[in-house]
């Protein structure tokens, strides 16, 4: 089963519109602040997207974080401001189709599955084999992944 892109708002007329949107400007720009690029290529061939963000306290412990249908990374940076403080480093992949990653198809978990094992293996790389990963999704991130 594979779904087109397309693009979603569901906060477009509501009141709390510009509070949400404040927010998220805030959100975001912690986000942008803290993280690093990173990038995996698919099995096949995509160049897929990541920001990870390094715990100024010296962590064993990385959240590696899906976003949900439509999303993109930054949306998870709400979820970042709460693993961060709790020591985690996070990674935070911007799945096949969505955000700045190449794919145009979702595979609503399909192909996803193997892009975050890669994920998994190069924060093993980056961390050493006694990091300890968790994983968390929202949505649609948390159906599909684990």
């Amino acid at each position: 089963i594979f779904m087109n892109r397309n693009t979603k708002n569901f906060f477009s007329g509501n009141m709390e519109e510009r509070v949400v949107s404040e927010s998220r400007t805030r959100l975001n720009q912690w986000f942008d602040d803290h993280t690093t690029p990173w990038s995996i290529t698919s099995d096949d061939g995509l160049k897929l997207n990541a920001y990870y963000i390094e715990n100024e306290v010296q962590s064993d412990s990385v959240v590696l974080m899906a976003h949900g249908y439509l999303g993109k990374a930054k949306d998870m940076s709400t979820f970042a401001q709460i693993f961060y403080p709790m020591g985690f480093d996070c990674l935070a992949p911007d799945a096949r189709g969505h955000g700045l990653s190449e794919g145009d198809y979702y595979g609503f978990g399909w192909n996803e599955r193997v892009d975050y094992k890669h994920w998994i293996d190069k924060i093993i790389e980056f961390k050493g084999p006694d990091v300890k990963i968790l994983l968390y999704g929202s949505s649609y991130g948390y159906d599909d992944k684990w």
